[in-house]
């Protein structure tokens, strides 16, 4: 049965060819062959665009992030100031806490405005060696 069924099959074809021309057949998919070629190329172009051009707003946002963290990020900007000036790590802890007693916005602050170093009378004296050595070291001299 399936080669009465293929005969069937090809002698369909056959007169489906004569019926619409082989010369038509031909020439439509000449011209489908020509415009696939040009697509194929004008998507190939467009995707290789589309895939840069995808590639240079991901680098730009990932280094403008990056860009941004280093300068808004006050506990950075505190470790950094207190790594130019020397500070112990006992001394950034002692800034650390004044700065968190002044309720600051920024711990840094504390690095431009020498009344924040002001303690109250009552403290240790080792606190208050440490904070005079701390103003020594980040205002050049005692306050007045």
């Amino acid at each position: 049965m399936s080669i009465e069924f293929t005969l069937l099959l090809q002698d369909a074809m056959g007169k489906l060819q004569v019926l619409l021309g082989q010369g038509r057949l031909s020439s439509l998919s000449r011209n489908f062959r020509g415009t696939s070629d040009t697509t194929s190329f004008l998507v190939i172009v467009f995707v290789v665009t589309a895939a840069i051009a995808f590639l240079g707003w991901l680098a730009f946002r990932y280094f403008s992030v990056n860009e941004d963290k280093k300068h808004c990020c006050p506990n950075r900007l505190f470790k950094k100031l207190c790594r130019v000036h020397e500070l112990s790590w006992s001394d950034s802890a002692l800034l650390r806490k004044l700065a968190l007693r002044h309720h600051l916005a920024s711990p840094a602050e504390i690095f431009i405005n020498p009344r924040l170093l002001d303690i109250q009378p009552g403290s240790q004296r080792s606190m208050m060696a440490q904070i005079d050595a701390i103003r020594e070291k980040l205002f050049g001299s005692e306050p007045s």
